[in-house]
C-alpha cells in the first residue's frame, strides 16, 4: 500500500517533470547554445541554492511541528 502510493505520486510526478525539463532543455538547444548556457547556470544556482537551504528548511519545520504538537497538548490539558 505504501509503495503504491510511492509510486503514483512521487515517482510518477518526479518522471514527467524529468521529461519536461528534458524536452525543454532540447527546445533551448535547437534555439541558441548562448540561452542553453545561460539556463544551465540559472539551473546550477538554483540547485546550490537548493542543496545549501534543503537542511536547514527542514530542521526549521521539524520545530515547527514539534512546536505545534506541545501547544495542543497544552491546549488540551487546559481543556480536560
Amino acid at each position: 500500500n505504501t509503495l503504491r502510493n510511492f509510486l503514483s505520486t512521487n515517482l510518477t510526478e518526479l518522471v514527467i517533470n524529468i521529461g519536461t525539463m528534458i524536452v525543454i532543455l532540447v527546445f533551448i538547444a535547437q534555439q541558441s547554445r548562448e540561452i542553453l548556457i545561460i539556463t544551465f547556470v540559472v539551473l546550477a544556482v538554483l540547485m546550490l541554492i537548493w542543496f545549501v537551504t534543503a537542511r536547514p528548511t527542514s530542521q526549521a519545520l521539524d520545530a515547527e511541528y514539534a512546536h505545534a504538537s506541545e501547544a495542543q497538548v497544552v491546549e488540551l490539558d487546559a481543556i480536560n
